[in-house]
């Protein structure tokens, strides 16, 4: 089960602003906890409007919370039945609100739901290697996207087989508005990258909305929406968007 001071710990590291040692811990869970790494996944993949403005989601959370307990320690906890049914009920009524504000066109949607995630890769192999794509990382970080895709092209020259690499890239190309670059290299990590399955599904259905290709994006958003996963919430509500 998840606890109060874990999801502390998925909003700071989202974040970026735990130590090394803590996200290195972050990283470690991200392998072998697959609860905790389906919570990061929900967290993450919010809407930002929700996370940094919406009272309603961090009332239900904290309900949640105070009324869900361990018998034994008391330590509040967070079922990810729960937490999913809150963030769908939030979810829901940010976009009812913004629907009744206005009339949004694909690219309106593909502003409201692109959201790019902190990169959660560790630098490895070559020292040389590893210092390009820690460059990449950096521009990355510090939302300098064109830079990264510099760092990022060079990097996966060399090591073409770094599917998070090039799932990273394929992010900084969307930022950077390069949509057909992102499309190829999502295209080229479907169903090869086991990790990254539901997230590449998700970001080449957002590639193909801002595009205008509304058939292509609903094959993506139905497939997501018809299985459980941290995108299927908001794949359904965009999926209704576009019908």
């Amino acid at each position: 089960m998840i606890t109060e001071k874990d999801i502390q710990i998925i909003e700071s590291y989202l974040s970026n602003n735990l130590s090394e040692q803590d996200s290195a811990e972050v990283r470690r869970r991200l392998k072998d906890d697959p609860e905790f790494r389906k919570h990061l996944e929900i967290i993450r993949d919010l809407p930002p409007a929700i996370t940094s403005s919406s009272d309603a989601f961090r009332s239900d959370l904290k309900e949640i919370m105070a009324n869900t307990q361990l018998d034994q320690a008391k330590t509040r906890i967070l079922p990810l039945k729960k937490i999913i049914m809150a963030i769908a009920a939030t979810v829901a009524l940010f976009i009812t609100v913004n629907l009744l504000i206005q009339d949004r066109t694909p690219q309106d949607l593909y502003a409201t739901y692109f959201t790019i995630p902190p990169e959660n890769i560790s630098v490895r192999n070559s020292e040389e290697v590893s210092e390009i794509l820690t460059q990449a990382l950096a521009a990355y970080s510090a939302e300098n996207y064109v830079q990264a895709n510099e760092y990022f092209r060079t990097y996966l020259n060399a090591t073409p087989e770094d599917q998070a690499a090039r799932f990273f890239y394929s992010l900084s190309l969307m930022a950077s508005n390069n949509f057909e670059e992102a499309k190829s290299n999502l295209l080229a990590l479907k169903g090869k990258a086991e990790s990254f399955n539901t997230s590449i599904e998700w970001y080449l259905s957002l590639v193909y909305l801002k595009n205008g290709l509304i058939a292509d994006a609903k094959v993506g958003l139905t497939t997501l929406s018809s299985t459980d996963n941290s995108y299927t919430s908001k794949a359904q509500i965009l999926l209704k968007e576009i019908e």
